[in-house]
């Protein structure tokens, strides 16, 4: 009886291996995929969350470290040492806990979600779930699922809530009391150009993750679904004139330009009066 359950029990894990492999095989095409996509200005998702995640991922570095994850799954699942699924186990529980933390961003603070990032994450949960089942070490599995759990609430405790951007138009981030915000949004509606307006105190939270500590700021999404910036009122005026000559979107070559903006052309986030 002892020999048929441990026979049943080593088909069962070369059983549960192999869903493994096809996983994590299915895991590195899928990330391939988008990155060839984004090379090309596009992507596999065309969500308002996707567009965010870019914002704050400009260098795809999410995307290369997905495609090493998957990778050493594979490989450590195709070679089969235990020295290996050890440190496969140890890999996937801190993915899981890592996910905690993505999840909880998207859920709490950006209040949108990347479909892209859901599926990777769905995959990661799937080979965690499975390699629970598989591994001797449970111990490892149980640290990853706490993990996940506290880093999630945490997220949700430490709440600075992000307001999604109508990047339909052209976003002008201004202050009430900006000579400068004032010029920008006045020339923009005296020549008739679509723009969506935000006041700083409502977007600041994104304003500080992006490193801004001045304004007017002009936020744009071409077609190809990359995002760019420029700070400050001549460097907008510039882009805006642009933009009434070509009678079409400014498309520029890199994922993200950042203007530099001239002294008096643009005031402090944390000035009370500017001038």
């Amino acid at each position: 009886m002892r020999i048929k359950s441990n026979t049943s029990q080593k088909i069962s894990r070369s059983v549960i291996n192999y869903i493994i492999l096809i996983v994590s095989l299915a895991g590195i095409i899928l990330t391939l995929t988008e990155i060839y996509l984004n090379l090309k200005g596009t992507s596999i998702c065309k969500t308002e969350g996707c567009t965010v995640v870019h914002i704050f991922d400009i260098h795809n570095t999410l995307n290369y470290l997905g495609i090493f994850i998957f990778s050493s799954i594979f490989i450590f699942s195709l070679l089969k040492n235990q020295r290996l699924l050890i440190l496969r186990s140890l890999i996937l529980s801190i993915c899981v806990i890592v996910e905690g933390y993505f999840i909880g961003f998207q859920a709490w603070y950006v209040k949108e979600f990347c479909h892209f990032c859901l599926t990777v994450a769905g995959f990661i949960f799937l080979l965690f779930f499975l390699d629970f089942l598989s591994s001797k070490h449970k111990t490892i599995g149980l640290v990853g699922i706490t993990g996940f759990i506290s880093l999630l609430i945490s997220t949700y405790l430490v709440n600075m809530p992000l307001i999604s951007l109508n990047l339909k138009y052209p976003v002008i981030i201004y202050q009430k009391n900006c000579p400068h915000c004032k010029a920008v949004i006045k020339y923009a509606k005296e020549n008739q150009i679509k723009i969506n307006t935000y006041e700083v105190k409502k977007v600041y939270p994104l304003i500080k993750i992006l490193k801004f500590d001045s304004i007017p700021i002009l936020i744009y999404k071409v077609n190809n679904n990359k995002i760019f910036v420029i700070n400050g009122e001549k460097e907008i005026k510039d882009w805006l004139k642009t933009k009434i000559r070509r009678k079409a979107s400014f498309i520029p070559n890199s994922s993200e330009i950042l203007f530099p903006f001239e002294e008096g052309g643009a005031c402090r986030i944390d000035q009370p009066n500017c001038e």
